[in-house]
């Protein structure tokens, strides 16, 4: 393929791409100021993406004047490609569970996964392929190289090629590292000579799949997610990975986004309870969910403090079994259900599953109001550490849901930073309820007291992360436009 022609006049702004193949770049970077920060730089910027017109929109409404938008294209990936892509996926997960020494890694996919019949045979057969091929280090870096060319080769590969030498960007910022429209673009635009940057949007990202394309440099959360980078691609020069951050917690510290405690019982309906608890809901690929739910208010309603006390459930926003609602209706005097706001935009789960703005304050100002959370292992842990408010981690296997084995969740590399802190509480049985819910109820803040010291070895304790990830992307293009490849 043909570089880029990177024009450079004393008269022509810096070109920044920002790929957004799906909507999990939304809540985290669109809805940020990182926006704001690149355009009171100066950058000239070009929202590349796959969204609804209606979440163009809503960015277009907090960020006004700030970008232009390119629809990124369909792709049509060939049958080849994408079984060699899952092969690839398979090989770095076993490659990942060998370096870490945690299998759970490499059993991931199939943990979690809800393919049936000959797919998933196939898919199994593929793993058992990946294993042998990630036992020797040239033969998985050939399965990459050979996908590499065949994306490139692709016509999406072509179509991606021709709209890139259209825009002529001099960097490519990408919200999305796992992508397979990213895949591909990203791919090409490292053939045309861009600058491609990246971020790692999550803190389990990195163990438990494989990202889908090179970039130049890369942005992380925090130290120890830059030391696992390091371990787990060793080619990549450290040098190139920059800890900036993550812009998703930064609502956290906006105080203009904080209720007072009368507008929080008004909107959810609480009617002033003294004690009020989120439970925050996890997948429908975790079926029991609702039961833990139920263990939860069937106890609390056995206290005589039970008058005073209100649980808010918040499902997954991608759950709408109504396994949780169910729960509630029997409990109608203990919780109340406090759906997410999100829009759903298409069928593709979070990639078309798009918060909303007003949501980032329903979802701060549940953090700061209530006095714990009831959770499954997830991020949502971290967003109560952020007001030192203790999380309940459901740890025990659910008599009523035999077949599912909660523990293994648990075995995950990124939840492997609570060893040796007392960073949330594990409930490793359903009778530890009954003590307890009397201590959330008397001194919630005494519970899981290394809470804060777990937050920043996750993310660096850094505020505002917009303004530092913004200022790192600022710095790589100066010093990028001061290369040869631009003169």
């Amino acid at each position: 393929m043909q570089a880029a022609d990177h024009h450079t006049t004393e008269n022509r702004k810096p070109t920044l791409v920002l790929l957004v193949p799906d909507g999990i770049g939304v809540r985290n970077y669109l809805f940020t100021n990182v926006l704001k920060y690149l355009q009171q730089a100066g950058i000239q910027l070009v929202l590349l993406h796959r969204l609804a017109p209606s979440v163009v929109a809503q960015v277009a409404q907090l960020h006004p004047d700030t970008f232009n938008t390119v629809y990124l294209p369909d792709i049509a990936e060939s049958r080849s490609t994408d079984l060699l892509r899952r092969l690839c996926m398979f090989i770095r997960m076993h490659r990942n569970a060998k370096t870490l020494n945690n299998k759970s890694i490499a059993d991931n996919w199939f943990f979690f996964s809800t393919q049936k019949g000959r797919k998933k045979i196939l898919f199994q057969l593929m793993n058992m392929l990946a294993g042998l091929l990630a036992k020797v280090a040239w033969m998985s870096d050939m399965s990459e190289a050979w996908l590499r060319r065949k994306m490139l080769n692709d016509d999406a590969g072509t179509s991606y090629a021709s709209l890139l030498q259209q825009l002529k960007p001099d960097m490519i910022l990408c919200t999305h590292q796992r992508s397979i429209e990213a895949g591909y673009a990203m791919s090409v635009a490292n053939t045309l000579g861009i600058h491609t940057c990246s971020v790692v949007f999550s803190w389990d990202n990195l163990p438990k799949t494989r990202m889908t394309y090179e970039a130049k440099d890369w942005l992380v959360w925090s130290n120890w997610m830059k030391e696992e980078f390091c371990l787990l691609y060793p080619t990549i020069n450290a040098a190139n990975i920059h800890v900036t951050g993550t812009p998703q917690f930064d609502a956290y510290y906006n105080t203009a986004l904080y209720w007072s405690k009368q507008k929080f019982h008004e909107c959810f309906g609480t009617n002033g309870k003294k004690h009020v608890f989120c439970f925050s809901g996890n997948e429908p690929s975790f079926p029991s969910d609702h039961l833990y739910l139920s263990d939860v208010l069937m106890q609390l309603s056995k206290l005589a403090e039970a008058k005073d006390c209100v649980v808010l459930v918040r499902p997954s926003p991608n759950d709408y079994s109504g396994r949780l609602e169910a729960v509630v209706e029997r409990f109608p005097d203990l919780a109340i259900v406090a759906r997410p706001l999100w829009k759903r935009e298409g069928n593709r789960d979070w990639e078309t599953n798009i918060p909303t703005p007003e949501d980032e304050a329903v979802l701060v100002n549940l953090v700061l109001h209530c006095d714990a959370l009831f959770n499954i292992g997830s991020t949502m842990n971290l967003d109560f550490a952020h007001h030192n408010k203790p999380a309940i981690n459901f740890a025990y296997n659910h008599p009523d849901c035999p077949g599912f084995d909660i523990t293994q969740g648990y075995l995950q590399e990124h939840l492997k930073t609570w060893d040796g802190l007392n960073a949330v509480v594990m409930l490793h049985k359903k009778d530890d309820l009954n003590s307890l819910l009397p201590q959330l109820i008397s001194a919630p803040h005494v519970l899981a007291p290394d809470k804060l010291r777990w937050k920043k070895i996750i993310t660096d304790d850094i505020y505002p992360a917009s303004e530092k990830l913004a200022n790192c992307v600022l710095k790589l293009m100066q010093q990028r436009t001061t290369t040869s490849l631009f003169k």
